[in-house]
């Protein structure tokens, strides 16, 4: 006949759960066999020791004093409360358990019954779930802070070192791009980088370079093998790893060290490297940040691309400025050339016909510069052009329009400007002229330059802005007939056919 104690027994015995018996004083008076396979021991091993011996502090240290509080009090703190705690194993090893403890009475003693799941299996896969939601959020705000342009790169690699901290709980890190100096030597470059400035020096040179990216170019150190190899390099004892470098005085203590290669595709683009997470590293933590690893080279590829792109759009702007610049200015001088002169020449012409607005033309003629060029060369004579430019420019106002009409000879476009104010200003550049110098170097006397200006002011009779132009030129040879340096305004009854 089965007896209730024969299902007891049976319960007992082939529960998955450890049973643990202990007395009033903590000490164990039996357990069944889960209690052996959970915790490692053997029972003769366990019986007449305190429970105490499964648990490791601060659990150790207080649980005596539980059951004290409840058998003087009556007060439950542990009693018919299931709880989470960590227990340990027989090797010294812990592990997460969840506990339940009832009590009873057998002919007025007090005894206590311990049931214990071991729950590392679950902790495990809660743990895995957790990393792996950490993961795919940070990998969605990355992505999305790349999308958005209004995010600036810094904080977007910034939040996601964060995150990598977070998901790793490591103290400190950096995310970097590997680049290549002239002769190819690999050095990197950060992107995001935590504070570990520890002198006057090293916060300065991180205060005023973290911006645009503190550079380390030292690869005989743990973060310059996964440079070099572009592999996971993991190290829970740096101080003695002989691949280590060694750390500048004064920098904070490095107890562990993981290293992740950054690729797109199959091309290494950087690293990012993580350090002092309590317990050290392992492969299987580097398996899991595979996919937040992968999202991080491909955004290092992308900005490598947009600034492949900007540069290229740049260097497009610059060609397309130097051809603008090409087609409209003198090359020997730097202002207007013929063509683009008289283009703007022509804008005003018209406009000032239509308001009947004053607009007056000086027709600028370089004395005796063929002669001068004659003697002493070309290249003087370019230094002679380019300095009447100076001079010209030099007392010209903002609104005039200024080019090179061909050869010596300069065409001044005055806006809003009737014939006497065109007359006076014509004399000023003259004047101006006449006291400039060109210095002929070796000790030579320096040489003086002078000009013959022509003034033609708009009027009704002016039909086009050739012939505009022309009245100026009929000006300037009048001022070069009657001994040059002087000023000539234009008349028609001196006019000859164009």
């Amino acid at each position: 006949m089965i007896t209730n104690k024969d299902i007891y027994a049976s319960i007992f015995d082939n529960a998955i759960q450890a049973i643990i018996l202990i007395d009033q004083h903590g000490i164990i008076r039996d357990l069944n066999p889960a209690t052996e396979d959970i915790f490692g021991y053997v029972k003769h091993e366990l019986i007449g020791q305190n429970v105490s011996v499964l648990m490791p502090s601060p659990y150790r240290d207080a649980h005596d004093g539980y059951i004290e509080h409840y058998l003087a009090t009556g007060e439950s703190r542990v009693i018919g409360i299931g709880r989470e705690l960590v227990a340990q194993h027989r090797d010294g090893s812990v592990f997460p358990i969840e506990l339940s403890v009832s009590s009873t009475t057998v002919d007025d003693a007090n005894f206590f019954i311990g049931m214990v799941d071991d729950v590392s299996v679950r902790k495990e896969s809660e743990y895995l779930l957790n990393i792996n939601n950490k993961v795919m959020r940070a990998i969605n705000a990355a992505l999305g802070g790349f999308i958005n342009a209004n995010v600036a790169r810094k904080e977007i690699f910034d939040s996601l070192l964060e995150k990598l901290l977070d998901i790793t709980e490591s103290k400190y890190g950096f995310i970097g791009e590997i680049l290549h100096k002239q002769d190819q030597t690999p050095y990197l470059k950060t992107y995001a980088i935590t504070n570990i400035a520890w002198s006057h020096e090293t916060r300065k040179l991180y205060k005023d370079n973290v911006r645009n990216g503190l550079e380390f170019y030292n690869l005989d150190t743990l973060f310059g093998i996964t440079i070099r190899t572009g592999e996971v390099v993991i190290s829970n004892n740096p101080a003695t790893d002989p691949r280590s470098g060694g750390l500048p005085k004064g920098h904070p203590s490095l107890n562990a060290y993981l290293g992740l290669p950054l690729y797109s595709g199959n091309k290494l683009l950087g690293m990012a490297g993580l350090s002092n997470r309590p317990g050290g590293y392992d492969e299987e933590l580097a398996d899991l940040l595979k996919p937040l690893l992968g999202t991080i080279g491909s955004l290092i590829a992308g900005y490598q691309n947009l600034n492949s792109r900007r540069k290229a759009e740049q260097e497009l702007y610059r060609a397309q400025t130097k051809l603008r610049r090409m087609a409209t200015q003198d090359p020997l001088t730097g202002i207007a050339n013929r063509n683009s002169l008289i283009d703007q020449l022509s804008d005003v012409f018209e406009r000032s016909k239509q308001r009947g607005d004053n607009f007056t033309l000086l027709f600028v003629d370089i004395d005796h510069f063929k002669s001068t060029n004659d003697s002493h060369g070309h290249q003087f004579g370019d230094d002679v052009l380019k300095q009447a430019v100076a001079v010209i420019l030099e007392n010209m106002r903002p609104s005039d329009i200024f080019g090179r009409y061909g050869g010596e000879e300069f065409v001044l476009g005055l806006l809003d400007c009737d014939a006497g104010n065109a007359h006076h200003r014509a004399e000023g550049f003259r004047e101006a002229m006449e006291k400039a110098t060109i210095d002929m170097g070796d000790g030579k006397v320096p040489i003086r330059l002078t000009i013959s200006i022509g003034v033609a002011t708009l009027d009704d009779e002016t039909s086009d802005i050739d012939a505009f132009i022309n009245n100026a030129d009929q000006a300037v040879y009048a001022a070069k007939r009657v001994g040059r340096n002087c000023v000539h305004s234009f008349s028609r009854a001196d006019a000859q056919p164009a």
